[in-house]
């Protein structure tokens, strides 16, 4: 028999390589090396012409694995888990209402970063063995633009390279920044995708909502004229029944709210609203301020009419062709001097403090950068002769909302009668 010499083969394995999980696959194949004939005149003998067995393979496989830690099966069987939140520019966890995170967004808000933790955790059902080629792959909204990541990659979408392997009990912290620029008025609720892979056994791999809520707060300024407002009371009292004007209730007093709204327009998506606590009647129940009329002006001069019949409940006729002049003439007003020595001054305030309150809301309809609303009223003139109350000071609360109902902010506001 001829010699079969051994011959040894070295294999170098390349760079980064990632499937670590399956076997390097060996094949060896042989065959019987023919030789070439030589013409002859005679029969050659067969004994130089050897033949493999056909019922025997000429190919050999040999599967090498890469050490790691999985089951006696040499199956690795992974337990991927994560968990998320958002953060605010300051590294805050966003505010959570009913389980839903919340960003209270203003136009000076210009970053929101995802958080996500992942873990590869031993179970009751997964021992949690090396997660190889482990992947974490974000899609994000058309609101968000991508800004940073340490360990993300981004190209159309987020993939994070979470190991090669992940192994059992380690954890991992993925953060991505996102720019808010991209959400508007309309936005309500927006949506990120978080997908997690890997080339080990893990069957419960879904896909998941990484959501939060949008509280759009409006920058909206709001002022009242007069901030002091100085009036009068005099003449002799008159009864509810007896009065058919509003001049026949005593001497006018008018408030205008200035709401300018210094972000993007309503348009059609809402309308903010003023509400106003308005001191109507004092704690025995007489006339207070009486309320005449609600003017709103943005662009379109309106009237406002809230339910409850409480702008002019009584139907007085309002005429507003007098001159002040005339009406001030027909009032006979006392000397300050001589009502001083009666009786000492008198505050009188919302919610406990002497007067009776009514809130109605005026909605600002249309309104694109600034609207403004005027409270037209009358001092009932015959509750403060009956009280003999002199310089009294009433408060009166107002502040403005939207149809979303996002609080823009309130104010208290001391008038001098």
């Amino acid at each position: 028999m001829p010699e079969t010499p051994c011959q040894n083969l070295q294999l170098l394995l390349v760079d980064n390589i990632r499937d670590k999980l399956h076997p390097i696959r060996i094949s060896l194949k042989y065959a019987i090396l023919e030789r070439d004939l030589k013409p002859r005149t005679n029969v050659a003998s067969l004994d130089n012409f050897p033949v493999l067995n056909q019922d025997q393979s000429t190919e050999q496989i040999v599967e090498v694995d890469f050490k790691k830690e999985c089951g006696a099966d040499n199956v690795c069987r992974s337990n991927l888990h994560m968990e998320y939140e958002y953060l605010g520019e300051n590294n805050e966890t966003l505010p959570r209402v009913n389980g839903s995170q919340i960003l209270h967004y203003e136009p000076s808000v210009n970053k929101v970063t995802l958080r996500v933790v992942i873990t590869n955790a031993p179970s009751p059902t997964s021992p949690a063995d090396d997660a190889h080629e482990a992947m974490l792959n974000i899609s994000f909204p058309d609101e968000l633009i991508f800004s940073s990541s340490r360990s993300c990659n981004f190209d159309g979408t987020i993939l994070c390279n979470l190991g090669n392997p992940f192994r059992r009990s380690q954890k991992a912290e993925v953060n991505v920044t996102f720019e808010v620029k991209g959400i508007t008025l309309r936005t309500r609720e927006l949506t990120t995708r978080l997908q997690l892979s890997t080339s080990s056994k893990q069957e419960n791999l879904e896909e998941q909502n990484a959501d939060f809520l949008v509280d759009y707060t409006l920058e909206t300024l709001l002022s009242v004229n007069p901030v002091h407002r100085q009036t009068y009371f005099g003449g002799k009292v008159m009864g509810e029944s007896a009065m058919k004007t509003a001049e026949d209730v005593g001497s006018p007093l008018n408030f205008t709210f200035k709401v300018i709204n210094r972000g993007d327009p309503l348009n059609n998506l809402g309308s903010l609203v003023l509400a106003v606590d308005w001191p109507y009647e004092v704690a025995n129940g007489k006339w207070l301020l009486y309320p005449t009329e609600v003017v709103v002006d943005t662009g379109n001069v309106t009237r406002c009419h809230p339910p409850g019949h409480i702008i002019n409940p009584l139907n007085l006729t309002l005429e507003n062709r007098r001159r002040r002049r005339e009406i001030v003439e027909s009032i006979d007003v006392p000397t300050l001097p001589a009502i001083k020595r009666e009786k000492p001054n008198t505050v009188l305030k919302c919610r406990g403090g002497g007067a009776n309150c009514v809130r109605f809301k005026c909605p600002l309809d249309n309104m694109q950068k600034s609207a403004s609303i005027t409270v037209k009223a009358r001092v009932w003139n015959s509750t403060f002769l009956e009280r003999g109350t002199i310089n009294p000071s009433v408060g009166l609360h107002y502040w403005w909302i939207t149809d979303r109902w996002i609080e823009c902010g309130w104010k208290e506001q001391q008038n001098s009668i």
